[in-house]
């Protein structure tokens, strides 16, 4: 995240413009309602709106890192990733070897290709974008097996 004030407004702005544009959509066709997809979509944006209405405080990283960084917690291990611009400016792929457990966020979600214009981005995107996105999902997909 920015840390400046505009950048946090920006991102705070999201799930109010995200559900207006929902509810366009849904005054356009109707039928949206009886789609699951567009039930979970507003239901995610309302509990992110409520949680933005009972306050934000944007608190600094007291942990930092370059690309890669391992955390021991004991009985597992915390692996996080950075790889880039392959969603938006801060995506970090967040993996627990020893669960076999991998979070993509959204940058992989269900039956559709990834959000490649960045709303936060300060210049646009190019064709780099999408191939850095392949590359990522290449690197995740070989490092995962038939458990994760």
């Amino acid at each position: 995240m920015r840390s400046n004030s505009a950048g946090v407004s920006e991102r705070i702005a999201i799930p109010k413009e995200s559900l207006a544009n929902m509810r366009r959509d849904l005054l356009k066709d109707p039928k949206l309602a009886d789609d699951p997809k567009f039930g979970q979509g507003e239901r995610f944006w309302n509990v992110v709106q409520a949680d933005y209405d009972a306050g934000v405080e944007c608190v600094p990283p007291t942990v930092t890192f370059d690309g890669r960084l391992a955390l021991d917690l004991g009985d597992v291990s915390v692996h996080l990733a950075s790889f880039g611009h392959w969603h938006s400016a801060a995506d970090t792929i967040v993996s627990v070897p020893e669960e076999n457990i991998v979070r993509l966020g959204a940058v992989l979600d269900g039956d559709h290709l990834p959000v490649v214009q960045n709303p936060y981005a300060t210049e646009p995107f190019t064709v780099a974008i999408m191939d850095n996105w392949i590359a990522v999902l290449n690197e995740v997909v070989a490092q995962a097996d038939e458990k994760t």
